[in-house]
């Protein structure tokens, strides 16, 4: 390389800027960049958090608002629990000391659980929830009560109620609907629709003239022919008594129907009434089909013993049985019993414990002295009856709904 290139080049490298890195001022500067990005970042955080938490505030002020709102009943929302076609209904009884049946104290049954009661205790009815009876009151009135084995309520007041103890205060074979008619001495008399779920009374209306009864008010509620037959659908069907002590539908006179939802009544033929009530749950027929057999109302019919098994009477005179059909079309001829009951007894149907079993009673005409009201529980499916509830020891009396008391 010759002397003026090494010149050349020596001048251009002395021409030459050396940068000067001032390594605190970079870190510095870095910093204050990295302080900015989180400044930036928590402004916004806190935006962001201040917009949810503002959303918060008005989704909490408009359910407040919609809490605060008044609650509309619902369409569906009626003031009685409907009939629970599935539900379970407890066995019901009641014992009193005997040997004569209207001896105190009393102690009633609901399943399991049982109360004392310091009173003569007839005419039971079972509903869902318990069973109501009634009591004597001064004069020639009952108290009508009701107990859910735990606690004793007296609902109101009736008139005598007749041999059978069920003509003038009757349940649903389903649900919790009680009915019966409130005699007064200072207003006419009236049919009331009581619901034992809720344990409160649901409606009453004034009872009116009843065909066969000859009178409309005041009836003499010692000997009221005024029989309350059956409740379903929040309708009350009253009829006058006819002595049919069978347990099937009487064919005259006709009925009055008793819409309590409305307070409108109306005549309704036995016809009509009795097809209203084939098919409907916990009722039978008798006969050999569900369309063409005699329909029951499920409670209150006679079964007699016959060879040891269990049948449906048609007629005494000569013996003759029919088939039972239950309203979902399961036919039983006959039903098996434990061996202890003999050919020639009688029992009635108490109440159903669900769509496939209902209870018999062995009832005062039976002249089963070791089996004095003792309960059976009968089933469609299996076409037998056992025993549910032992027939109390010694003397006394034992009773269920649908008890003849003669």
């Amino acid at each position: 390389m010759t002397s003026d290139l090494r010149d050349a080049l020596q001048r251009r490298a002395d021409a030459l800027e050396v940068a000067d890195f001032d390594v605190a001022d970079l870190v510095a500067r870095g910093e204050q960049r990295i302080r900015r990005r989180r400044s930036g970042a928590a402004v916004g955080a806190g935006i962001l958090a201040f917009a949810v938490a503002a959303g918060m505030v008005l989704l909490l002020d408009a359910d407040s608002r919609r809490r605060a709102d008044p609650v509309h009943p619902s369409p569906t929302d009626g003031r009685t629990a409907g009939p629970d076609v599935g539900s379970t209904r407890p066995i019901v009884w009641a014992v009193e000391p005997g040997p004569d049946p209207h001896r105190v104290p009393a102690r009633i049954h609901v399943g399991d659980r049982s109360v004392r009661v310091e009173a003569i205790v007839a005419r039971l009815q079972a509903t869902d929830d318990g069973v109501a009876y009634l009591t004597s009151a001064p004069g020639p009135f009952s108290d009508v009560w009701f107990t859910d084995g735990r606690t004793v309520t007296r609902l109101g007041r009736t008139g005598d109620a007749g041999i059978r103890g069920d003509e003038i205060m009757k349940s649903a074979v389903v649900g919790s609907s009680l009915a019966w008619v409130d005699h007064s001495s200072s207003s006419p008399d009236q049919v009331v629709l009581y619901d034992t779920r809720r344990m409160e009374e649901v409606a009453r209306t004034p009872l009116g003239a009843v065909p066969g009864c000859g009178a409309e008010w005041p009836y003499d509620p010692l000997n009221s022919c005024v029989t309350v037959v059956a409740v379903r659908d929040q309708i009350v069907y009253v009829a006058a008594r006819t002595g049919d002590y069978l347990g099937g539908f009487a064919a005259n006179p006709p009925l009055l129907a008793y819409d309590m939802t409305t307070g409108q009544r109306r005549t309704v033929t036995r016809d009509e009434f009795v097809e209203g009530f084939r098919g409907t749950p916990r009722t039978l027929v008798v006969g050999d089909s569900l369309e063409s057999g005699e329909v029951t109302p499920g409670v209150g019919v006679f079964l007699d013993v016959q060879h040891g098994v269990l049948v449906k009477a048609r007629d005494r005179r000569p013996p003759s049985s029919s088939s039972l059909v239950g309203a979902n079309g399961r036919t039983v001829v006959s039903f098996a019993l434990p061996a202890t009951y003999p050919h020639g007894a009688t029992f009635v149907i108490s109440q159903w414990v669900d769509d496939d079993g209902f209870v018999i009673w062995s009832n005062d005409y039976a002249e089963l002295e070791t089996g004095r009201g003792g309960l059976l529980l009968c089933r469609l499916s299996t076409a037998r009856c056992e025993v549910a509830v032992r027939a109390p020891a010694g003397t006394r009396y034992q009773v269920a709904p649908e008890a003849v008391l003669a």
